[in-house]
Order: C-alpha cells, then sequence, then structure tokens
C-alpha cells in the first residue's frame, strides 16, 4: 500500500486492532492532526493513507535495527491489508473497514431513564423530527428527547415548589371565612355592617336598607336596625330551653316555654346591650306569625339570614384560657367548638333554682363544670372521659350547641396553619447565612496587604467541542493578555473528542493546535487514562502537547489534551463529556 510516496506494511495484532509501520521499521504516521492517527480530514484527502492509532492492547512486531521487539503479549499472523480508512469518529467524511462497533451492555440505570425520556416525549413522533427537526440521525433525536425530560423535570420541580408555598399552606390550613369580635367590632359603618348571632357573622348591610322588616304594628327602620352592626345579638334572639332541648327539658318542668338563659336574676354577666335591642321573644305576639312560632329562630331567622351569613365567629385560645382561669368564667371548649356556659353555671348555683328546675344537663357534666377554673378551658379530653353512654353524650352535645355555642377555636396562628411560613423563614435563613458566611470569609483582618492578584498562579481551563476558528482564538487571546505573570499562567485547553463542528472544515483538535502554531507533523504518544463513562468508554485515549504562545508581547505557557478514542469508537471518538475534562485537570494539580 502506498502511503505519500512511502511503502508501509500492516501488522494484525487481533481482528480490530492494527498499526501501520514503514518498511524500515519506521512509524508511517505524519501526525495525529494531519493525516495521522486518531483525527480525520472531512476533505476526505488521503483517507486511504490513514493508519489506525496503536493501542495499549495490541502487541507491536518491529523491525527496527533486525530485531523483534514485543510487549510481552503474543502477535498474531500477520495479514495484508487491502485499505484503510479513518477512525469512524464523527465528522469523518468515510468510514474505514476496519472499524469494531463494540455493543456496550446497556445499565439498569440508563434503561430506567430512557424508559422515563421515552414517557415523556411518546407524543412526538420521530418521524416529525426528522422531517421537521431536520434530526436525521437517532442520536441527534434521543438528545432532543432527554433534553425535553430533562425541562419536564426542571418544570415538575417548579410545581413542587409553588405547591409547597401556597398549595402546601392551603390543605394544612384550609381558608376560613372567619372573625374575631373584634373584627366584626370594627366593621360597623353604613358601607359595610357585620353583625354575629350565636357563632356566625351576617352582613346585614344590604338587609338595613331593605324596607318591610317588623311587622304590620312595628316597622323596623334602618336606624333602629343599624345599632346591630358590630355587636354579638344573641340577647335579641332568645331561645327557650325546652324548644331547643326537648328531649332533656320536659312539659313538667317547664310547661309554658318560659326558661331561658340567662335567668333573670341569676347572673349579672348580661350584654349590657340587652335593655336596646328588640327582642324577638317567641310566643310574645299572636297577631305575628314567625313571633308566635316557639322554633322562631330556627325557622324564621336562620332561612331569611341564610344568604347574608359570611362566615363564622373565632376566639382566640389564649383569650378563653384567661378568662376561664383568672376570671373563672366558664368558656369551654369541646372539640375546638366554643360554648359560654357560665349563664348555667349562675342558673343552677342560684337561690331561685328550687327543686333543681334549671339543672337539666346530665350530672356528670355539671361535677366537670363546678371544677372552678381548672386545668384549661379545653375539656375536650375530660368531655370524652364522662363514664356515660354514646347516645346521653350526643343528646346533651345537641343542648349545649342549640343554647351556649358561641363559635369555635380560632387556629389561623397555629404551628399547623403558619408551618409553611415557618418553613420559608427557614429557607430565607439559611440563604442569608450563606451570604452572610461567604462575606466573612472574603474579609481580611489586619494590616496584612493583600497579594497582588498578577502574582497569583492561575490555570486557565478551556473546554473545547464544536467551536469554530474565531471563537477558538478569541477565548485564546482574551486568556492570554490577562493581567498576570506569564510565567504564572498556563492556558490547559481539553479537546473533547475527534468532532468536527457544524461549518467547521477541521476537526476541533486540529484548530486549536493550528491556532497555538503546533508543528502539524508532530505525533505525540497516546496516553491511555480511565475516563467517567460506562463499560467500555471507560477506557480512553488522549495525546498531551505542550508550548509555548505569543500574543501582544506575552508569552504564555500552554498544554493541550486532546482525547482521541479507542479504534473501537464508531462516533464522537474521544468525546467523554465536561466533566471527564474536569476530572482531567484535577488529575493534572495531584501528579
Amino acid at each position: 500500500v502506498m502511503n505519500n510516496g512511502r511503502k508501509s506494511q500492516y501488522v494484525e495484532l487481533d481482528s480490530s486492532h492494527s498499526v501501520s509501520t514503514n518498511m524500515n521499521g519506521q512509524d508511517s504516521g505524519e501526525g495525529m492532526f494531519a493525516r495521522g492517527v486518531g483525527f480525520e480530514e472531512p476533505n476526505g484527502a488521503d483517507s486511504g493513507a490513514r493508519a489506525p492509532r496503536r493501542s495499549m492492547f495490541s502487541t507491536l512486531k518491529n523491525a527496527a535495527g533486525g530485531k523483534n521487539i514485543n510487549d510481552g503479549l503474543v502477535a498474531h499472523k500477520e495479514k495484508p491489508r487491502q485499505s484503510m480508512g479513518g477512525t469512524g469518529g464523527e465528522g469523518n467524511m468515510e468510514k474505514g473497514n476496519h472499524e469494531h462497533i463494540e455493543a456496550v451492555e446497556i445499565t439498569r440505570k440508563r434503561k430506567l431513564w430512557v424508559y422515563f425520556t421515552w414517557a415523556m416525549t411518546f407524543w412526538m413522533p420521530s418521524g416529525v423530527l426528522s422531517l421537521c427537526g431536520r434530526m436525521k440521525r437517532p442520536d441527534v433525536r434521543m438528545a432532543w428527547r432527554e433534553k425535553v425530560a430533562i425541562c419536564a423535570i426542571v418544570l415538575f420541580l417548579w410545581f413542587v415548589l409553588l405547591f409547597i408555598i401556597i398549595g402546601l399552606g392551603l390543605i394544612l390550613c384550609p381558608k376560613e371565612y372567619v372573625w374575631t369580635m373584634d373584627d366584626v367590632a370594627g366593621i360597623n359603618t353604613p358601607k359595610k355592617s357585620y353583625m354575629a348571632t350565636r357563632g356566625d357573622v351576617y352582613d346585614i348591610t344590604d338587609f338595613i336598607k331593605q324596607t318591610g322588616h317588623g311587622d304590620a304594628r312595628n316597622r323596623a327602620r334602618p336606624d333602629q336596625l343599624s345599632m346591630f352592626a358590630g355587636y354579638d345579638t344573641n340577647t335579641s334572639f332568645p331561645i327557650t330551653a325546652r324548644a331547643a332541648c326537648p328531649d332533656l327539658v320536659s312539659a313538667t318542668r317547664d310547661p309554658n316555654y318560659l326558661i331561658q338563659y340567662p335567668i333573670s336574676g341569676a347572673s349579672s354577666n348580661v350584654d349590657p346591650n340587652a335593655g336596646v335591642y328588640f327582642k324577638h321573644m317567641p310566643q310574645t305576639d299572636p297577631t305575628s306569625k314567625e313571633l308566635s312560632s316557639r322554633e322562631f329562630y330556627w325557622k324564621y331567622f336562620q332561612p331569611a339570614m341564610e344568604k347574608f351569613k359570611k362566615g363564622g365567629v373565632v376566639w382566640k385560645m389564649d383569650w378563653l384560657n384567661t378568662m376561664y382561669k383568672d376570671q373563672s368564667m366558664q368558656w369551654l371548649v369541646i372539640d375546638k367548638e366554643v360554648f359560654y356556659m357560665q349563664p348555667y353555671i349562675d342558673a343552677i348555683g342560684y337561690a331561685g333554682n328550687n327543686n333543681k328546675t334549671y339543672n337539666f344537663l346530665d350530672s356528670r357534666f355539671e361535677e366537670l363544670l363546678n371544677r372552678g377554673g381548672y386545668g384549661t378551658a379545653d375539656i375536650t379530653e375530660d368531655w370524652r372521659g364522662l363514664s356515660w353512654d354514646a347516645a346521653t353524650a350526643q343528646t346533651n352535645y345537641n343542648c349545649m350547641k342549640r343554647l351556649f355555642f358561641v363559635g369555635k377555636v380560632d387556629e389561623r396562628q397555629s404551628v399547623r396553619c403558619l408551618f409553611t411560613n415557618y418553613m420559608l423563614v427557614a429557607f430565607a435563613c439559611v440563604l442569608m447565612l450563606v451570604v452572610l458566611v461567604k462575606f466573612l470569609t472574603a474579609l481580611q483582618f489586619g494590616n496584612k496587604s493583600r497579594p497582588s492578584p498578577p502574582e497569583k498562579f492561575v490555570v486557565c481551563q478551556v473546554p473545547c467541542y464544536t467551536e469554530d476558528e474565531e471563537s477558538i482564538l478569541k477565548t485564546i487571546e482574551s486568556l492570554a493578555g490577562l493581567d498576570y505573570v506569564d510565567k504564572h499562567k498556563l492556558l490547559f485547553i481539553i479537546c473533547d473528542g475527534n468532532i468536527v463542528g457544524s461549518g467547521n472544515e477541521k476537526s476541533t483538535p486540529r484548530i486549536v493546535l493550528d491556532t497555538l502554531g503546533v508543528d502539524p507533523d508532530y505525533d505525540p504518544p497516546g496516553r491511555d487514562y480511565l475516563a467517567i463513562a460506562e463499560g467500555s468508554r471507560r477506557h480512553n485515549i488522549g495525546k498531551v502537547y505542550s508550548g509555548l504562545y505569543e500574543f501582544e508581547g506575552h508569552i504564555v505557557p500552554f498544554m493541550v489534551v486532546a482525547k482521541v478514542g479507542t479504534p473501537e469508537e464508531a462516533s464522537r471518538s474521544g468525546n467523554r463529556g465536561k466533566r471527564d475534562s474536569q476530572i482531567l485537570l484535577m488529575s493534572f494539580f495531584n501528579k
């Protein structure tokens, strides 16, 4: 075979590894980046003259000096070759028939990733990518699918973050339309008027403006209705004990439905506005259809006011405990519901309570009420621990709910509701701490002067893949012109594979070496190393070049590492990624 006018013989070492030597025993390679080992010229010139690169796994039979040199492996029989081609790296204009494409076993992690990638991009047919996206090669289409899958993961993480910030809080603490009595008291203007009645809050702004309230003899004027704004109006809508608790208050105890809480004369804790409000007393006006009903509150008031209802009344637990323990007022909590039991306690202790007329709740519960400020206002556990049956407990609860219920416990400031706020504050504190630590570590205390930056040693790493000549030239010149001492500066350029970029006429390593002025005939030996990859791709071969680069008076040392790959690689020979390049540089520092 003719190789640029020189005769060569080929020594076959095995079925997939070979080297080229000339008739004088000399290596016939003309330099890695001209027509030699590992890098191709895409214009196709002298493609048949290329020799495959030397391999760390081959045995070379060298005839130099008439001596045979063996590296310890058994040499195979020599066979003549008819033609040679390139190494099959991506960007080759033609591929040699000496290539051996190895089927690398796909790991389980890779299989799972491929399944996930296809699950994310099944909606995009490969034919559409090939025709419309101009992605003819399957590896390019797979790269597109992987990028879309990564974007889907990032989008999912964004939604997770939004869920933590917004959704998690709504799940842990659903939005409630509740008001404290202080809130209600502040909404008492003609433009907005709220009132509270038996644990519910009503917007009576429009109700006040309506006409026809009251009966034919006593029409309610807007100025009279506006007096309800901002107040708890329970005393204006009294409920008789027998109507509220028919299972506990018998006809014998209250034949005329007269027992109402608070009992007149029994309690001093009465609403100061009770004398001002109009009392909607059941059975007091036989001419009124509504007021003649014993169930006026449930039959007429609640249905009429339902469309004006805004939410519920809530009470702060700290305030309830203060009233219960410090003021000995019976504000009690059962399952987060608040009951104002003081009128009942006053009634059963009233001197006029003959024959225990006002004692209709279970005696076991009354004993619990008489413990006088012991513990906290939340008696849920004590309520559940009473030795009574479920039916009795439910009957007493229903009666209390109708007569003494005033709202629920305000949980808007609980740990459960503020959890997401605490979490965001914690994240913010961590970020602030990181910034503070970085700031403190950047400070230099004392009078010691800082060294001048130009005196520092610096290594400028430049990873190259498919860049064009102009980009590479600008990068090298900008780094060479840095204001560091030239002898303290090193350009460390790593060519990540034998790649010909789009629009380039030469491979990336060739462009880099031509820019640095490396002799094209110089062909250093390949160096084997373990790369960051899987399977046989862990084995990679690199070639190292070094020298000085001159630019505008700067003479800067440089080092170029060209990953050339093994002869078995059919595409993107030598390419192992930027992480592998970073490890190479770190290994350089460890030498």
